[in-house]
């Protein structure tokens, strides 16, 4: 069995409902990583 974590944080001047939005998507996972390690979510 794989296990993985991974955490970290930013401060971003926008309201909790814009954020809220934007992570609640999970379209946008691959390219909130920031990295090509996430390639496909299933």
């Amino acid at each position: 069995m794989c296990d993985f974590s991974h955490s970290s944080e930013i401060l971003i001047n926008a309201s909790l409902h814009a954020i809220f939005d934007i992570v609640s998507n999970p379209d946008n996972h691959i390219e909130l990583t920031g990295s090509d390690e996430l390639n496909t979510m299933t």
